[in-house]
C-alpha cells in the first residue's frame, strides 16, 4: 500500500514543496527528455533547490485544474461505476518514499482516475489522441501512478 503523505487540507505551496522531496508522476515525462516544457535538468535543479522555478500557472493547466472536481463528477457516468476523490492529495510508494504521485481519483473497481482537459488547444495532443492513441505524456504520468499507488490501471477520463 502507498503512504499518504498530505491530505487535502494542505495548501497548494505546501503540497509543492513535498513534492520537491520526489519524482512526481506528472514529472516522468521531463525526466525522460521527452517535454517540452521542461528538461530532466530543470526538473533535477528544482528538486535540488538549485533553481527554484517560479510558480507560474499556464492558463491551460489552470483550466484544467479548475475543471478537474467537474470531470471527476462526470466519471461515473462515463465509466459506469462509482468515483471518489483520493483520501490524500500526495502519496509515496511503500518502499521507495521519492517515488511520488497525485492522483485524482479511484474507481470502485480499484483503478485510479485521471481528469484531463487536452484538446485541440494542446500542442501535439489531438493527434495523439487519434485511433485510440493516448498522449505519451499522460500514459507515463498513469503507469508511474499504477507503480506507485499498486493499482491494476488507470482510467482517463
Amino acid at each position: 500500500m502507498p503512504n499518504p503523505l498530505l491530505g487535502w487540507q494542505h495548501t497548494r505551496s505546501e503540497w509543492l514543496n513535498a513534492r520537491r522531496d520526489g519524482l512526481g508522476a506528472s514529472e516522468v515525462y521531463a525526466v525522460l527528455g521527452f517535454s517540452t516544457h521542461n528538461t530532466p535538468w530543470q526538473v533535477w535543479a528544482d528538486k535540488t533547490g538549485k533553481l527554484i522555478a517560479p510558480e507560474v500557472t499556464h492558463p491551460a493547466a489552470q483550466l484544467g485544474t479548475d475543471l478537474e472536481p467537474w470531470i471527476i463528477d462526470q466519471a461515473p457516468k462515463l465509466l459506469g461505476q462509482d468515483v471518489a476523490r483520493t483520501p490524500h492529495q500526495l502519496y509515496a510508494h511503500s518502499e521507495h518514499a521519492w517515488r511520488r504521485c497525485s492522483p485524482d481519483a479511484f474507481a470502485a473497481n480499484g483503478w485510479l482516475v485521471q481528469a484531463k482537459t487536452s484538446g485541440l488547444a494542446s500542442p501535439g495532443y489531438p493527434s495523439q489522441w487519434a485511433n485510440g492513441g493516448t498522449p505519451l505524456g499522460y500514459e507515463l504520468q498513469c503507469r508511474w501512478e499504477i507503480h506507485v499507488m499498486d493499482t491494476p490501471g488507470c482510467y482517463l477520463v
